[in-house]
């Protein structure tokens, strides 16, 4: 069985502001999780992929969580005025 990975449109823009090389290897670890989405473990993954991103871009997860967060505020705020 295959599943489908949806990235909200916040997601993809923060990919495409990244390095084509890094962009690529984060988008090749989420298309693996369409045909084995349930890890053995999957805090062990996460947190390789954490581990594996920060060595990527050097920005740190609680950076990004805190971006990620103001983005999804903003988002709210566009979508309430329309």
């Amino acid at each position: 069985m295959k599943f489908q990975i949806i990235l909200p449109k916040s997601v993809q823009k923060e990919l495409d502001r990244l390095p084509d090389d890094v962009a690529s290897r984060i988008l090749a670890r989420l298309a693996g999780l369409e045909t084995n989405p349930s890890a053995t473990n999957e805090k062990s993954t996460v947190d390789k992929m954490r581990k594996e991103i920060f060595n990527l871009t050097k920005i740190g997860h609680r950076f990004l969580v805190r971006i990620k967060e103001i983005v999804d505020i903003e988002e709210d705020l566009t979508e309430a005025k329309n």
